[in-house]
């Protein structure tokens, strides 16, 4: 329960900001869907995932590969797994970030319903499934595990869903945000994994987060955005 508590508040801290981003962007998709403006209503979704996305790797990424000198600085003592809780909390909110302008289209559609019904029964199947792997004599992060590959799941039932509902270029997605987040990703962790040669935790958490810094935002303009997008 300690550890849970410290994760909460570390994935709070880091995806705060994205989740004020994302919220900024409501009023947009709402309007272009009411409007009838059924393509830039698209893309902003897909562009606004994308974002999500990337502000919250610029963040969650350090902390992600300094994570036991963060909370050592941060505590006198860690808990039993609040390292592995932390990073999985990341990942769980890294997947959650691309989802929520997702969600949103649903809501400018008005068309809840059976989407609510669909994504709830999904998400409850976190409760039995953790239950076995637990039972089975898994660890505790085990059901964190649970959580994020369910997130990943509902991330395709919910791409399914929207081109049933409003022909959403799931293709075009997938191209424009998926295949442009992965290698972002993988390349940004391996520069932030080079091993640092320091005594303090506190001076490693520095250079990491700046080298980090300097590294996704390159990658970013690099490989994460389209000629318009740079524009």
């Amino acid at each position: 329960n300690a550890a849970m508590g410290i994760a909460s508040q570390v994935n709070t801290a880091v995806s705060s900001f994205v989740s004020s981003f994302q919220t900024a962007f409501t009023p947009q998709i709402v309007k272009s869907y009411a409007a009838g403006e059924l393509g830039y209503f698209k893309k902003l979704i897909i562009a606004t995932s994308k974002y999500s996305y990337l502000l919250l790797l610029v963040f969650a990424l350090p902390v992600y590969v300094c994570c036991p000198e963060v909370l050592n600085v941060w505590l006198v003592e860690v808990p039993d797994y609040a390292v592995p809780f932390c990073r999985l909390m990341l990942i769980f909110s890294l997947l959650d970030a691309l989802q929520g302008p997702l969600w949103f289209s649903v809501q400018a559609t008005g068309k809840i319903k059976t989407y609510q019904i669909l994504m709830s029964l999904i998400i409850l199947s976190n409760l039995p499934i953790a239950y076995v792997v637990l039972k089975l004599g898994y660890s505790p992060s085990s059901v964190l595990v649970v959580r994020c590959a369910i997130n990943l799941a509902t991330l395709f039932v919910r791409l399914w869903y929207l081109r049933r509902l409003y022909d959403f270029p799931v293709a075009e997605f997938v191209k424009d945000v998926l295949l442009r987040i992965i290698p972002i990703t993988l390349l940004a962790y391996l520069v932030a994994c080079v091993p640092i040669e320091v005594d303090s935790d506190i001076v490693k958490v520095v250079v990491v987060f700046a080298g980090t810094l300097v590294v996704t935002a390159g990658l970013i303009l690099l490989l994460g955005l389209n000629k318009d997008e740079k524009s």
